[in-house]
């Protein structure tokens, strides 16, 4: 059985609130993060699961060639 919040259609249709709630709280450790992996120019990182996207963007704005999928 699929619950509603393993689709992506649930995602989508919420994805104003999870950014407004999540994004913020995750952003602030990105670039922490970042430096303790070793992350910036001339490297590659896959982000899975990315949500709003926030490692995504630091990575990038780091120098680091940033692939990032979600599933909604």
């Amino acid at each position: 059985m699929t619950l509603p919040i393993q689709t992506p259609a649930y995602w989508d249709s919420n994805v104003g609130s999870y950014v407004q709630s999540a994004e913020p709280f995750t952003a602030m450790f990105c670039r922490d993060a970042l430096a303790l992996a070793g992350i910036g120019p001339g490297l590659t990182l896959l982000d899975v699961a990315t949500g709003p996207g926030a490692l995504a963007i630091a990575a990038a704005q780091a120098g680091a060639d940033v692939t990032a999928i979600d599933f909604s």
